[in-house]
C-alpha cells in the first residue's frame, strides 16, 4: 500500500534574496504542478521575516517524489538555491496522524 508523503522546507534566504527566491519559486510551482502524483505544491513567505521562505509539498507516494527529486531540472534549482540561501534548507518528511 503506498501512503502519501508530505514534504515541508524551511529556506532562508541571504538579505538581499528575496525576490530571487520568489522568482525561482514561481517557475518550480508551474513545473511541479504539471507532474504525475503532485497533490500539494505551496511555497509561502514568513510575514515576521521576509527572508524565511516554506514549501508545503503533498505527493502521492514517495517513489513520485524520488521521480519529481530526480528531474533534470531540479539539479538546476538545487545549484541556484545553495547560491541563495543563507544555510542549507531544512527538510522534514511528514506523514498525516489525524
Amino acid at each position: 500500500m503506498t501512503h502519501k508523503v508530505c514534504v515541508v522546507v524551511r529556506m532562508k534566504t541571504k538579505s538581499g534574496g528575496e525576490e530571487s527566491l520568489l522568482q525561482l519559486m514561481r517557475m518550480l510551482k508551474e513545473q511541479t504542478l504539471q507532474e504525475e502524483g503532485v497533490i500539494r505544491y505551496e511555497p509561502v513567505q514568513s510575514q515576521q521575516d521576509p527572508t524565511l521562505f516554506f514549501l508545503m509539498e503533498e505527493w502521492a507516494s514517495e517513489t513520485v517524489l524520488n521521480t519529481h527529486l530526480a528531474l533534470p531540472h531540479m539539479e538546476k534549482v538545487f545549484s541556484e538555491l545553495q547560491a541563495l540561501l543563507a544555510a542549507p534548507a531544512e527538510i522534514s518528511l511528514c506523514r498525516a496522524v489525524a
